[in-house]
């Protein structure tokens, strides 16, 4: 059980109350506390106040923390997009100049790069 005295919720609090004296303003609907899967209505209950987002699992820094499920899930997401990126610029490819499939290249190259990052 996680009540709303468990440590990660007091560090939280705390950090809410000195974090702005150091210009560090904390916002819990941003955060997101990844917790396993038993602990999950426990920890959506303690921390319902703070509006945190709590999940199992979650992308970070263009990885994955988390359960081994969710992980796949995600993957398997990202390899969707990615597939159908590829299968749009194989079809622009057909139908236009050398030049112009080279900047729809670069412009799926760039998103990929960026879609990475998240």
């Amino acid at each position: 059980m996680m009540p709303a005295t468990s440590m990660p919720f007091r560090h939280f609090v705390k950090l809410q109350a000195i974090g702005p004296n150091c210009g560090y303003y904390p916002e819990p609907t941003k955060s997101i506390l990844i917790v396993p899967p038993h602990s999950l209505e426990d920890a959506e209950t303690a921390f319902a106040d703070l509006d945190f987002k709590v999940t199992t699992g979650s992308s970070y820094l263009g990885s994955f923390i988390g359960e081994m499920d969710s992980r796949v899930t995600w993957i398997q997401e990202k390899v969707a997009n990615w597939s159908e990126t590829v299968k749009e610029l194989a079809s622009v490819a057909d139908n236009l100049p050398q030049s112009e499939v080279s900047a729809a290249r670069m412009a799926v190259c760039s998103e990929s790069m960026r879609r990475h990052r998240r």
